[in-house]
């Protein structure tokens, strides 16, 4: 029992200066990083060209597919409901002659993630899918849906057709006018 005895005693007085010796310190060091907003709006197509039509004729602009003409891509981050609104800065002109604004019209056609799985809009069409004529003051298109506040890294697509009704005696001319997409958070 001497023995074991001793024998317990070198053996912790060996490991006893190792745990004695044996010292630590701890610091911490903060973390933060800040995550910068991103509302944005893109078109797929910056422009809107019927090219040669007839007087008294109807023109349509879609893709060769006939699914849509140009794209409308909304990205958000923010967490906030958001809206898609359009506008036209004045009717068709030439010179002096316009083409009426009822005339000039757009659609929305489609509204979808451009995130896989590539779903529907969950939000709101303003208006069934039909066309209706440009205004001059923004008109809602599009409501986002509660999952599509956030909806990074692909945004949401809205897809748009625009038709063109020249009247029987429109006078020949290059007539213009600039449709204007807003993303907004405000009704």
């Amino acid at each position: 029992m001497k023995r074991i005895l001793t024998y317990l005693t070198v053996v912790l007085m060996t490991l006893m200066p190792i745990y004695a010796y044996a010292l630590s310190d701890t610091k911490t060091a903060a973390v933060s990083a800040t995550v910068t907003p991103l509302f944005s709006v893109s078109v797929s197509l910056n422009t809107i060209d019927f090219g040669s039509v007839q007087a008294g004729s109807w023109a349509e602009l879609k893709t060769a597919g006939g699914s849509y003409h140009n794209e409308v891509v909304c990205k958000s981050n923010n967490g906030q409901t958001w809206y898609i609104k359009i506008k036209v800065d004045h009717a068709l002109t030439s010179g002096s002659n316009t083409i009426p604004l009822a005339n000039f019209k757009w659609m929305c056609a489609y509204v979808g993630s451009k995130n896989p799985p590539y779903a529907a809009g969950t939000g709101t069409l303003a208006n069934a899918i039909a066309y209706i004529s440009f205004i001059t003051t923004d008109a809602l298109v599009y409501t986002c849906g509660a999952d599509e506040k956030s909806n990074l890294p692909n945004g949401i697509g809205a897809q748009f057709n625009y038709g063109l009704s020249v009247p029987d005696t429109q006078p020949a001319g290059s007539y213009t006018a600039t449709v204007t997409y807003t993303m907004t958070e405000t009704l």
